[in-house]
């Protein structure tokens, strides 16, 4: 987990106590990431679970701010458990999330890496859709190119993936994930996800105005080389990246509009669902 001085102390608490007090299979260790200065809110947050966890919560801090990819590959060099799991500073983790994929993972070897089905929710505690992702490895393969086929704050990945060198690419400071699921599959080694929800995902209108046109841009990079590496150049996958491009580049009003509506749905094939609650 990263954590900079944008966030706050509220959600970070929120989001150590799900990884920790509310787990059924409470995690090895927790390795935290000061990613630059921080407020005195979430110092003192950060202080007070170090005197809960002790040893376990490892505190690495950067003098100044690194971005997200090279916090989590800072971060991951002081992991030592053969599993490790990722998680946003902002969302929260359901009770028996470690325990699901931890048993996933012991009973399927050759999956490198696992995540789950996202609850989203807004500041105001309300739920709104369910956000299902492909199942099998070979569902991935046949969506990447359409959509992320992981949401990146459930997955868990075995070590045995970094200790290769597939490391988060640093050249991209933002949908480092999208990149390494690419390099993943790229590399021969199986994706899926469990059938479940594994978290709650903040979503709120912050998430839209964080959306530059230069993100847009690296995003449309990552998914166009991606496809290249994976399909070869002749194939039709290209025109879903460049639909993507059209709809980041729209003002946020309207890309708002756009992504809780069915077009983002129809446009991805992602499976949206209402909670109903």
């Amino acid at each position: 987990m990263s954590v900079y001085h944008s966030e706050k102390a509220d959600y970070l608490n929120l989001s150590l106590k799900s990884v920790w007090t509310d787990q059924t299979r409470k995690p090895d260790q927790i390795v935290l990431v000061e990613d630059g200065a921080l407020g005195k809110d979430l110092l003192q947050t950060i202080a007070e679970w170090k005197g809960i966890l002790k040893d376990k919560l490892v505190i690495i801090v950067n003098e100044k701010n690194l971005g997200l990819t090279k916090s989590l590959n800072k971060g991951i060099q002081f992991c030592t458990s053969e599993l490790i799991a990722r998680m946003d500073s902002d969302d929260i983790s359901v009770p028996d999330r470690f325990e699901k994929e931890v048993d996933f993972l012991m009973n399927h070897p050759d999956i490198m890496v696992v995540g789950g089905d996202i609850q989203e929710f807004n500041s105001n505690n309300e739920y709104l859709s369910v956000r299902k992702h492909p199942r099998t490895n070979e569902e991935i393969l046949h969506s990447i190119y359409k959509a992320n086929p992981l949401a990146h704050s459930t997955v868990m990945i075995r070590r045995e993936l970094f200790d290769k060198g597939n490391l988060y690419d640093e050249q991209y400071r933002k949908n480092q994930d999208l990149n390494l699921w690419f390099r993943t599959l790229k590399a021969g080694y199986k994706i899926a996800n469990l059938d479940e929800i594994l978290l709650y995902f903040r979503r709120d209108d912050e998430m839209f105005r964080r959306r530059s046109r230069k993100s847009a841009f690296l995003e449309f990079r990552i998914y166009m080389k991606g496809i290249y590496s994976l399909y070869g150049l002749f194939n039709y996958y290209y025109i879903y990246p460049i639909t993507r491009l059209c709809f980041r580049l729209m003002p946020n009003k309207l890309m708002k509009k756009v992504y809780e509506s069915n077009v983002r749905k129809m446009v991805t094939n992602t499976n949206y669902e209402d909670s109903g609650k």
